[in-house]
């Protein structure tokens, strides 16, 4: 729920005297709404508008949900950094909302674009230590204009190349993955290493 909520999610509380938070999430695909009510509707009213080109959902929540204000605040990032099977799961809520699965050039590759600087750092640290092997760099600067969009923040990239490392992260992430397109996504790009090993053409 954490990894997702700073994926993708808009928590707040109205201002007032309010005791009830407020979770959003605004999307045009369809596995990623089935995941936002899967994750909330057991705990609140979840509302779900549609316009021609997206899905906005809203979910209430009592107090108890306070954790998920901030922006990865410092007292959850120790918390989940604690302990590896939590980190696992963040990052599969992260990945589910921001990851990406997919074939260049014919290969399997996993990446995540994404603003959230001491997130990916985290995570990248995490990979790291268990054997994966990433890359991790900018891609773009705060101010850049790239055909007409100027980013409000620097981009990052957190990504894994390497296909054992790939089949490494997939195994482990698969059982704790939830968002439809990425498990499906995930299992072309296995395919695509395990082809390619009987291929010969992974070393």
């Amino acid at each position: 729920m954490l990894g997702f909520r700073y994926g993708d999610l808009n928590v707040y509380m109205p201002k007032g005297k309010s005791e009830t938070l407020v979770v959003r999430s605004h999307t045009t695909l369809l596995p990623q709404a089935h995941l936002f009510n899967s994750l909330f509707k057991r705990y609140g009213m979840v509302i779900t508008s549609r316009n021609a080109r997206s899905l906005q959902q809203t979910c209430y929540l009592n107090e108890s949900f306070k954790f998920l204000l901030g922006k990865y605040p410092d007292e959850i990032r120790k918390w989940l950094l604690k302990n590896d099977e939590r980190f696992w799961a963040f990052a599969a809520g992260y990945i589910d909302a921001e990851g990406t699965f997919g074939l260049n050039q014919g290969k399997g590759r996993f990446k995540i674009d994404a603003y959230d600087l001491p997130i990916l750092q985290d995570m990248n640290t995490f990979l790291m230590r268990k054997g994966i092997h990433t890359r991790f760099l900018p891609i773009a600067r705060k101010g850049e204009n790239d055909y007409g969009w100027v980013w409000r923040e620097d981009v990052w990239r957190l990504s894994v190349n390497q296909a054992s490392s790939i089949e490494l992260l997939i195994k482990r992430l698969y059982p704790l993955l939830r968002h439809g397109k990425r498990r499906a996504d995930a299992r072309k790009v296995l395919r695509n290493i395990v082809q390619r090993r009987r291929n010969g053409t992974i070393r």
